[in-house]
């Protein structure tokens, strides 16, 4: 009954298809094992030189599988370098003592784990049957020192790809079977992470012999590199822990900003012509009043909830950027992507945190590559828009980008202009050509101005003017020195004060054109609403109009789009910027306007093409 109780206690905990195939496995290993032992015994002893051998095999096969090589940061995937000794020792000392090496140092190994009798004899017959097989191609010869070195070098590959995917089937069949996955798939997953190295090492496997056979004092010159090898690759994974750990946000282990904004340049840098991508940007929804009311350990436990669900449903996609800010990048155009925020807030519904009793709601703002932006910043922006229209119109809802019509296309070949639209295109484009973040900002600038101009009651044609201005507001920057320009970080007095000549020399290029009042707006789009700006110093009433609207679309643009010299703001933080300078340097109606119009809708007013 003891017996029976034992084998009750030993099966306990195992899934029967995983304890079938172990005990199975340890079946067909034992008779091997006595086969080995029972040879050893019946012959007449080890030599000196083939002791020698034992013990040396036997301690580097052990060192290697006290040290399994880790081939990634998490550490799921090791390889033995043990299985070169023990194919070695196959080749050099005969096959019992081969498969007597290889058993004996897995168990040893193991010992300090504390595994279990079934896993230790598991582990065990694996190394024994892997051993036996590989040692079948020895049944045709001894492989002595006076052998061919393409014999050997044949040999030595043969009985090391046998051992090898003898090893590795046995092993993934256990994971599979204790893993509930495909057998097929274990397998290769294995392979991709330790074929390579592996096969590296079944040609050390013919090395060792080699040197062997020369003089085992040689050995240390093939044991040597091994090691080094694994000292190399744990180095390089520490180093590579390192990089990941510092891309991760510690709450909710998601990306953290830097990994944010490197995922994002490398996707849109790597896109083929048909590939689309979608940002989600994710704010959740009144998420101070959880902080103040339940505390921030609590407060905490929300996000890092939410970033579980994240990860969940958009595995290694999700980002967190801020407090409670979080963006998720998706490559494709399916429903399932267009649902991904229904389906976290599906999530969120369940979602259960000690203490909070009220719903966790979301904003989203979603932006697409290339339907929407072309480059990562304008990618980001646009994605921050549309979450700024979610937060202000109730919050809980998704927002997509939308895009204002462009306001000129086509020609007119009857209007009185064209030669004027003609030259102003051959401007825009001299100013692309040299300064492409330039021209970017103009388009940008342009689209936004016109958008408050409509909020604000603008007619059609002073909506085409205050596009134009949008569009040319930085031509005098075409004689702005690059050194200025693009310089990534503040600059001098001297610089400023050349770079503040832009606007006069803009007007002065549009001079003759018959532009007007788009040439006086971009003359003094720099006037501030108290006197302090350039470059005549008009305060209030006295700035026109245009140049004040153009100067928050301006700003606006260039606070939430990355220069070289900082990052991006969100658009809230942008709008704080200018709630703050409202009254100062900027008009507070426009201001409010603005804040309207990216509340809204865009309200899509027909506007007939210009020039």
């Amino acid at each position: 009954m003891s017996r029976v109780r034992h084998l009750i206690e030993l099966a306990r905990g195992y899934p029967p298809r995983l304890l079938g195939f172990a005990l199975l496995t340890i079946a067909v290993g034992i008779p091997i094992v006595v086969g080995a032992v029972a040879h050893t015994v019946d012959s007449n002893g080890p030599s000196l030189h083939v002791a020698l051998g034992i013990v040396v095999f036997f301690l580097l096969a052990l060192a290697a599988e006290l040290r399994p090589v880790p081939l990634d940061v998490e550490g799921d995937w090791l390889v033995s370098y043990a299985f070169v000794f023990v194919v070695s020792a196959l080749l050099i000392l005969g096959w019992a003592w081969g498969i007597l090496i290889g058993t004996t140092a897995i168990l040893v190994a193991q010992l300090p784990m504390r595994p279990g009798p079934l896993r230790v004899s598991f582990n065990s017959a694996v190394y024994a049957i892997a051993a036996g097989l590989a040692a079948v191609p020895l049944l045709t010869g001894e492989v002595g020192p006076h052998a061919n070195v393409g014999v050997i070098v044949g040999v030595a590959f043969l009985a090391g790809t046998i051992f090898v995917t003898a090893n590795v089937a046995l092993v993934c069949g256990a994971i599979g079977f204790a893993s509930g996955q495909s057998v097929r798939k274990v397998i290769d997953d294995h392979l991709r992470h330790s074929g390579p190295p592996f096969t590296v090492m079944v040609f050390v496997v013919a090395q060792a012999t080699l040197a062997w056979h020369q003089s085992p004092y040689l050995l240390p010159l093939v044991g040597a590199p091994l090691f080094a090898l694994n000292l190399y690759q744990r180095a390089a994974l520490k180093r590579r822990a390192a990089e990941v750990e510092a891309a991760r946000d510690n709450l909710t282990g998601l990306g953290n900003q830097r990994a944010y904004e490197q995922a994002i340049d490398e996707a849109i840098v790597g896109a083929r012509p048909d590939d689309s991508l979608i940002l989600y940007l994710i704010d959740v929804d009144r998420f101070k009043q959880v902080n103040d009311r339940h505390g921030h350990p609590t407060g905490d436990a929300v996000l890092a909830r939410l970033g579980e669900l994240i990860e969940e449903l958009a595995p290694g996609r999700g980002y967190r950027i801020g407090g409670d800010e979080f963006a998720v990048l998706l490559q494709g155009d399916t429903v399932a992507l267009h649902g991904f925020p229904d389906r976290l807030r599906d999530g969120l519904a369940t979602l259960s945190v000690a203490g909070v009793t009220e719903p966790v709601t979301i904003s989203v703002g979603e932006a697409h590559f290339p339907e929407h932006a072309l480059d990562a910043s304008s990618l980001k922006r646009r994605a921050d828009l549309a979450l700024y229209k979610s937060k202000r119109n109730g919050k809980d809802r998704t927002s997509v980008f939308q895009p204002e019509e462009p306001l000129f296309e086509g020609s007119s070949s009857t209007d009185e202009s064209t030669g004027s639209m003609v030259a102003v295109r051959r401007l825009l484009a001299a100013l692309s050509a040299r300064h492409g973040r330039v021209g970017e900002h103009s388009t940008a600038v342009a689209d936004l101005a016109c958008s408050i101009g409509r909020t604000l009651g603008v007619e059609d044609e002073e909506l085409k003017h205050l596009y134009l201005a949008g569009l040319l507001h930085d031509l005098g920057k075409i004689s702005t020195p690059d050194a200025i320009l693009l310089k990534p970080g503040p600059l001098t007095a001297e610089e400023r004060e050349i770079m503040q000549k832009h606007s006069r020399t803009g007007f002065r290029l549009l001079d003759g054109l018959d532009l007007a009042p788009v040439d006086t707006w971009i003359l003094h789009h720099h006037e501030h609403w108290d006197g302090s700006g350039y470059p005549d110093g008009l305060a209030g009433a006295e700035i026109p109009f245009g140049s004040r609207i153009v100067l928050v679309a301006d700003a606006f643009d260039a606070m939430t789009t990355e220069r070289p010299y900082r990052r991006a703001l969100s658009v809230e933080s942008a709008l704080g910027e200018l709630r703050d300078q409202a009254g100062r340097q900027f008009d507070p109606l426009v201001v409010s306007a603005l804040e309207t119009c990216l509340a809204a809708q865009p309200d899509r007013v027909p506007i007939e093409t210009l020039g």
